[in-house]
């Protein structure tokens, strides 16, 4: 692994902040910086995590280099407080895969999984990888766990058993697995699903305490796996099947079940992509149908990044052009784009978030990328969403309860603002008991038998602050009794009944069940019913809101009826309910007409005056109840103290002591305009300011009053509207009208008459309806005239000695002093004692707008707006008939004008250019004056004019850059009548500039004019084909000059390539701004008679056809006479007396001195043009060898040729002559070797010759062989060409077996000498079967000798033909005897055999003969 270089940076120093988008949310904008991660060269996959428990953020990442696709990098960043350091983890570098943090050893700090493809080299399938490295106080460990490893991985923690540790997803191409860690050890439950190019994500979203999977990618469908108990079960959700996926759970409508996005490449390409959201109804998966940007390949994030209590959405991926990063805002359900980033972000799979600033908001970091030679870094999109603090957005009203009543529940999200992560808090609550069923929903519940008023505070703070309200909730005390009849079948005491039908079975006490007992009557078959059931008298006047309640069972018969009603005075009864129909159940009644009333009585009335048939009937009243509220009859205490303590222009702030009252309800300002304050005036209460139904609250601000006087009285109001008499009024007296400025100084305003001085008086008069403090009055003036106040031009304190009291006003004049003429405002600003402000001028208005001016001309008159304009560089003019002028300004009035113009040009005025009175119009404006008047210039160029006006006040001033008098900065006139003109051509000496010797030439001049010459205009054209005219193919050809190149100098250029040596005209032409139109050459005319020329001689003299021919290897000579020579041409011409010859006549391979340049004589002139010139020399030598020759000569430029095969100087490239006399030596040692049945190696000591060509060897099977025999030679062994040092051999093969062949050997050289080794040899090929064994042995003796004779052996046992090698011939003494070394008498190379010394034992001798073909040999 490569040394890596720690880098540290701080994040917050490379911010630069660039505001991306904005959405209209309520609470705040969504808003995010930018800034590159300079320090991290990587298209990196990130998680976000605290591996050092130090409370921020650190990074672990893996990917490639951006500056190398093939470099792999896993590194772990530290952040230490915003600087990130690459702590050398030493961790296997990774690519297409995922990182994640998670403590799977339960010891408290972060552990890493790692999985992807590893490797160096393009193609990284079959390289997966996944390990888990151990945290071990900072440092990471691998361990020694063992996963399935397929490429294109992905991984993941989860703790899908909850059993407090971390499992392990794993899936790739073709294999997935799920480990469950028990205790540390990792078992592989099974396989779930295959795939890849993919993502899996864990969540509840069947709410059942334990995670679900959902997985998407290549291969399988996607799916939603339900966990059941550890089993996972395939719910066959209808979601889309991607590829390049991200699944990715969360709850974006705040149902409480967890939704899912989805995103990917569809597989069948029809669309090709699939961006989308599915709502969770009730655990089925919805197309949401929210619309969102497609894209591919994605990574995504659910995240609150406004804080507004519901899940904003990120994503990245590809749309099949570029990478894209998206931020969705989340508006209730409402999903609105409000970032897109492109070409670039480099999000391919990598996108994260997390809080990488620690300013409390979700940052997003993404990935960088590598395009066109470029290396984008990753970067991080800091949240610089401003979350507001939280706000009351409406009043908290009065919770009202009755003692011991039921709870009430409060929404606090509809009283504040709830941005960012809003927590919602209470606090000062005694008797109520307060529980959150939500983070915002609150339970008010007071204590039992507790009442009375109490004021709570709600405060809903966020990180950025805080808002409160107070709750104000109040018990009612209550009173009630019951009757539940329960007396053991006994009328409970003063309740009392009336008989009037003739049913036996009127209102009495009935056994319900068990010991519950109610009143029933009903009628008997063949009776009728009137019965009637008294309450007794009950005292109702302490109480009210009076709700009367019973439980009931009515059942009439025919068209019976039954009444509860109720008596106020024992005799009239109203009717509170009428029952004709059956009806069962509680009935309850609120009877507002029984509050407060001293004697109240209730009665059942069951009726029916038609007697029973036979029907079942009844009225059964049980568990009776009367309850009220204790009237609260006393009113609060009466407000003391009331007392004014600020006021405004338009409000009045108050105080008081605080009142009493158990029930209290709320304070009443009252406000009159006089003296006599009732109820009936404008009331202020908790209609304007809510506080006022709290107690304890004893100020108000009354707002919107009147300029006037005002009575202000206070009382307080309980709850029953008893309320305390008005306090004695408080008096307030409002001002609101700001004071009024008249009588300005200057007067005549905004025309006063105008001074001739900068020191001047300005003044004025204030008066208001209250008294004005002299301390509160201010200046300021527009001391430099720039129509603005500026920040030196500050309001100044009035001083007292220029104010004076002048009645019902206050007068003010002071002097003051302006820097500039002009028009200059003034204002003057007035404070009365209720902080009412005015201001001076037209309107009365803050602002110099409206404001009094004073108008001071001090100058002289002020010359502008040139003619010509655009001073000093006009536009130029095509005439010297000119009109100039000016506009000319003054505060007053233009007394004279004068002018006055450099005819001539020479940059004077002379006598004769002397000032000339001209008589202006004058437009609408009085002290503006426009001039113009037309003069005649006698030449082109640049020349000066000048114009004078006087003033009424005899100030003088001159026009011109400067305003000065004399020519030095007058405005100019430029005129150009005339073409552009070229000079100082390039080549130089025209018409005859010196000859090229390059072709590529360049052509050029310097162009003049008065104006500026158009660089567009600038062209040329070059005779190419040199034939005198400038055909169509010839056109002309821009120059392509920079635009703004040079002004009236302007050199030009162009280096051209032409086709070959020749003279050649060329032309340029070019516009002024103007239109004028110039041309180069002698005469500057138009056309190639006057042209310009380019001459070119690129080549040297040629040197060709060499002699001798056959360059580089000529024929050998036999002769040391010898011819050398060339022919030379040149294009231009030749100096004959250049042309010279050397040669290396000792053959060391340099030219020494000795062989110096020799000259030729040649019977051309000194100069010839365009020839071929042959050229010869006639050389002796004495040796034999290979001679290096060299020719040169000249053109008149002074170019040199040099003859040889790349017509280069020097030795190295040389022609040559070779000369051989000599035939190749002697041969020695020809003899054959190595025989086989087919070849015949020959071997020979080598020959030698200096232009050795090769041996021949001619053989036959005659021994009269001669070279019209078959030949072996180089054409058969390429060794053959080589004389060789030593032993020479060569193989002849292609021989018939057995056969004896005759061989001579030749050695030759290119010249044609020959040498021939003296005498044939000869050599018998072989055979591999053995031969006949000799046949007819026969014995004689014949003149003392033994006689041995046998038949010759021709073929082998094969029949083919042989010539035996020898003869071995054996002796023994009798007849089976064994041939060996000592029975050998000798070999032949024949078939007879002559011995001696054995014919006097020859009668007792065996012989045996043996026939050798090479090392076989033949049977005996």
């Amino acid at each position: 692994m490569k040394t890596k270089l720690s880098c540290r940076v701080t994040l917050m120093s490379l911010l630069f902040l660039a505001l991306l988008t904005l959405s209209s949310n309520l609470f705040s904008h969504i808003t995010f910086a930018e800034t590159e991660m300079t320090f991290m060269d990587m298209d990196a996959q990130m998680d976000v995590g605290d591996y050092d428990n130090d409370g921020d953020d650190d990074f672990v990442v893996i990917g490639q280099l951006l500056s190398s696709t093939l470099q792999r990098e896993t590194r772990v960043y530290r952040n230490d407080n915003g600087v990130f350091t690459d702590i050398q983890a030493n961790l296997e570098p990774l690519v297409d895969g995922a990182c994640h943090w998670g403590d799977f050893d339960n010891d408290g700090d972060l552990d890493l999984l790692l999985s992807g493809n590893y490797g160096t080299t393009q193609s990284t399938y079959g390289n997966g990888f996944v390990k888990i490295y151990i945290n071990n106080n900072g440092s990471f460990v691998p361990t020694t766990h063992s996963f399935i490893q397929p490429f294109h991985n992905f991984s993941d923690w989860a703790d899908y058993d909850n059993d407090g540790d971390l499992d392990i997803i794993v899936f790739g191409a073709f294999s997935s697995a799920i480990y469950r860690n028990d205790g540390g050890s990792f078992t592989n439950i099974g396989s779930l699903f295959d795939g890849w190019h993919g993502t899996s994500d864990w969540g509840d979203f069947d709410n059942d305490g334990d995670l679900d999977l959902v997985k998407a990618g290549y291969g399988p469908t996607s799916a939603i796996y339900r966990n059941d108990n550890g089993s996972f079960v395939n719910i066959g959700a209808s979601i889309v099947n991607v590829e390049g996926a991200c699944v990715k759970w969360g709850d974006y409508d705040n149902d409480n079940d967890l939704d899912l996005f989805i995103s990917g490449s569809s597989l069948d390409g029809q669309p090709p992509r699939y961006t989308k959201i599915y709502r969770n109804d009730n655990n089925v998966f919805v197309d949401s149908g929210i619309n969102l940007l497609l894209l591919w390949s994605a990574s995504a994030e659910w995240c609150d990044f406004d804080q507004d209590g519901d899940l904003d959405l990120a994503y990245s991926g590809g749309d099949g052009i570029s990478y894209i990063l998206v931020v969705y805002e989340n508006s209730g359900g409402s999903f609105t784009q409000i970032l897109q980033t492109t070409g670039g972000i480099g999000c391919k799979q990598k996108l994260e978030v997390g809080d990488f600033n620690n300013d409390g908001l979700t940052d997003i970091y993404t990935s960088g990328y590598f395009k066109n030679q470029i290396i984008h870094p990753p970067k991080i999109l800091f949240n610089t969403t401003v979350i507001a603090a939280p706000s009351v957005t409406q009043t908290i009203n009065p919770m009202n309860f009755n003692m011991n009543g039921l709870a009430q529940d409060i929404e606090l999200a509809d009283y504040f603002s709830s941005p960012g992560s809003t927590v919602f808090t209470y606090f000062n609550n005694q008797h109520i008991e307060l529980e959150w069923l939500s983070s915002s929903l609150l339970r008010v519940q007071p204590t039992a038998d507790w009442f009375g008023t109490e004021y709570i505070t709600i405060r809903a703070t966020n990180s950025h602050g805080y808002a409160e309200q107070t709750l104000k909730v109040t018990v009612y005390e209550t009173w009630g009794l019951t009757e539940d009849f329960n007396q053991a079948g006994a009328l409970p005491a003063n309740w009392t009944t009336q008989h009037s039908g003739t049913t036996d079975f009127p209102w009495q006490p009935v056994l319900i069940e068990s010991e519950d007992y109610a009143m029933k009557t009903m009628a008997n078959t063949g009776r009728t019913a009137n019965e009637r059931l008294f309450s007794p008298t009950y005292n109702l006047s302490n109480y009210k809101d009076i709700v009367v309640s019973f439980d009931t069972g009515f059942l009439p018969y025919g068209t019976g009826s039954g009444t509860f009603a109720y008596t106020l005075n024992n005799v009239t009864y109203t009717v509170v309910e009428t029952f004709n129909a059956a009806t069962s159940g509680v009935k309850t009644y609120n009877i507002p007409n029984l509050d407060a009333k001293p004697s109240v009585k209730f009665r059942w009335l069951y009726a029916n005056s038609s007697a029973n048939t036979g029907q079942d009937n009844y009225w059964i009243v049980d568990d009776f109840s009367i309850f009220g509220i204790v009237r609260d009859t006393q009113a609060p205490s009466a407000v003391n103290g009331l007392a004014l303590t600020s006021q405004t222009s338009n409000s009045a702030s108050l105080s008081w002591q605080a009142s009493y009252d158990l029930y209290f309800g709320k304070y009443e300002l009252y406000i009159s305009t006089d003296d006599q304050v009732s109820t009936t005036d404008q009331l202020w209460s908790v209609g304007q300011d809510p506080a006022l139904y709290n107690v304890g609250n004893t100020t108000t601000t009354i707002t919107g009053l009147a300029t006037g006087d005002f009575w202000i009285a206070i009382r307080a109001v309980d709850q029953s509207n008893n309320a305390s008499a008005l306090s004695e009024p408080v008096f307030v007296h409002i001002d609101g009208a700001a004071p009024v400025f008249s009588n300005p100084i200057p007067d005549l305003q905004p025309e006063p008459l105008w001074l001739n001085t900068r020191s001047v008086n300005i003044g004025c008069s204030v008066s208001d309806y209250s008294t004005i403090n002299p301390d509160n009055l201010f200046y300021r003036i527009d001391a430099n005239g720039n129509g603005l106040y500026d920040s030196s031009e500050p309001w100044i304190a009035v001083p007292l000695s220029a104010i004076s009291n002048g009645g019902d006003a206050l007068n003010i004049l002071l002097e003051v002093v302006y820097d500039a003429d002009g028009i200059l405002a003034f204002e003057f600003k007035a404070i009365d004692q209720y902080g009412n402000t005015a201001y001076s001028g037209q309107s009365l208005q803050e602002g110099i707008s409206d404001d009094w001016v004073l108008r001071i001309d001090t100058l002289a008159p002020v010359f502008s707006s040139s003619l010509p304009i655009n001073q000093p560089e006009p536009d130029w003019l095509q005439t010297q008939s000119v009109q100039i002028g000016c506009t000319i300004e003054d505060m007053n009035l233009i007394q004279s004008i004068e002018y006055r113009f450099d005819s001539n040009g020479n940059g004077s005025y002379d006598p004769e250019e002397a000032w000339q009175s001209l008589t202006p119009s004058r437009n609408m404006n009085r002290n503006l004056l426009m001039v113009e008047v037309q003069v005649e210039f006698a030449v082109d160029g640049v020349c000066s004019f000048e114009f004078k006006a006087t003033d009424i006040l005899g100030n003088v001033s001159y026009s011109g850059l400067n305003s000065q008098e004399g020519i030095q900065d007058d405005w100019v006139v430029r005129m150009d009548t005339t073409a552009p003109i070229f000079i100082d051509p390039i080549p130089a000496n025209q018409p005859n500039p010196v000859w090229a010797t390059l072709l590529n030439v360049q052509i050029g001049a310097t162009i003049y004019d008065h104006n500026d010459i158009d660089p567009s205009s600038v062209m040329y054209r070059i005779d190419l084909n040199r034939n005198g005219s400038y055909d169509p193919e010839e056109e002309w050809t821009p120059l392509n000059l920079r635009s703004g190149a040079g002004r009236n100098s302007l050199p030009i250029n162009a280096m051209i390539v032409f086709p070959e040596d020749g003279v050649y005209a060329f032309e340029f032409k070019a516009e002024d701004s103007l239109g004028n139109l110039g041309y180069s050459g002698l005469n500057a005319t138009n056309g190639i008679e006057d042209d310009w020329f380019v001459m070119i001689d690129t080549n040297p003299p040629f040197f060709s056809l060499p002699i001798p021919g056959n360059q580089p290897l000529p024929l050998w000579s036999n002769n040391y006479a010898v011819t050398i020579g060339a022919t030379i041409l040149d294009s231009l011409a030749l100096d004959m007396s250049s042309v010279q010859y050397r040669y290396d006549q000792n053959q060391n391979g340099v030219y020494d001195p000795e062989e110096n340049w020799q000259n030729i004589p040649l019977q051309q002139g000194r100069m010839s043009r365009s020839v071929l010139v042959p050229i010869e020399v006639d050389l002796l030598l004495s040796s034999d060898g290979i001679y290096k020759f060299e020719f040169r000569a000249s053109d008149p430029n002074g170019v040199t040729g040099y003859s040889g095969i790349s017509q280069l100087q020097g030795i190295d490239d040389d022609w040559i002559f070779r000369i051989d006399t000599v035939a190749p030596a002697e041969i020695a040692n020809f003899f054959a070797q190595e025989i086989t049945d087919t070849s015949v190696q020959l071997t020979w000591t080598a020959s030698a010759d200096l232009n050795f060509l090769g041996y021949r060897i001619h053989y036959s099977t005659s021994p009269e062989v001669s070279i019209a025999d078959p030949c072996w030679d180089w054409n058969n062994d390429p060794n053959l060409e080589i004389a060789g040092s030593g032993l020479v051999s060569t193989v002849v093969s292609g021989l018939n077996p057995t056969t004896r062949y005759y061989f001579i050997l030749i050695a030759t050289d290119e010249v044609g000498w020959v040498t021939q080794f003296p005498q044939a040899i000869t050599a018998m090929t072989t055979s591999s079967a053995k031969p006949m064994a000799p046949a007819n042995l026969s014995i004689s003796i014949e003149n003392g000798l033994v006689i041995l004779n046998w038949d010759d052996v021709t073929q082998d046992v094969l029949g083919n033909p042989i010539v035996p090698s020898y003869y071995e011939v054996f002796v023994g003494d009798y007849p089976d005897f064994i041939c060996n070394f000592d029975t050998l008498i000798c070999t032949v190379n024949e078939s007879y055999l002559e011995l001696a010394e054995i014919v006097d034992y020859a009668d007792r001798l065996f012989f045996k003969v043996i026939a050798h073909v090479g090392m076989i040999r033949s049977t005996k």
